[in-house]
């Protein structure tokens, strides 16, 4: 005997969806990066995270007072999450 196998419909493509990335600006991780590394968002530069970007972030950090390993963690968080961190 046979059992009959179930049909999956049919994919359509469609435009991802909006909400989340609207959920993830207000979600409590990111509320609280905001507060926690308010001044240093405000030194990433415009646009896209690049090498030069980056390297000049770190240098400013460790030029603040933080250690290699801080400079690099709130670099980190910066471009891992720019969208969600840099629209206030």
């Amino acid at each position: 005997m046979t059992e009959a196998q179930p049909t999956l419909p049919p994919v359509t493509p469609s435009s991802p969806p909006s909400a989340p990335l609207a959920l993830a600006a207000h979600s409590r991780f990111v509320q609280r990066i905001r507060r926690r590394y308010a001044a240093e968002l405000a030194l990433l530069p415009p646009g896209r995270p690049d090498r030069a970007g980056s390297e000049a972030l770190i240098l400013r950090l460790q030029g603040g007072g933080r250690p290699l390993a801080s400079a690099l963690r709130v670099l980190a968080l910066c471009e891992f999450f720019p969208s969600a961190l840099t629209s206030f």
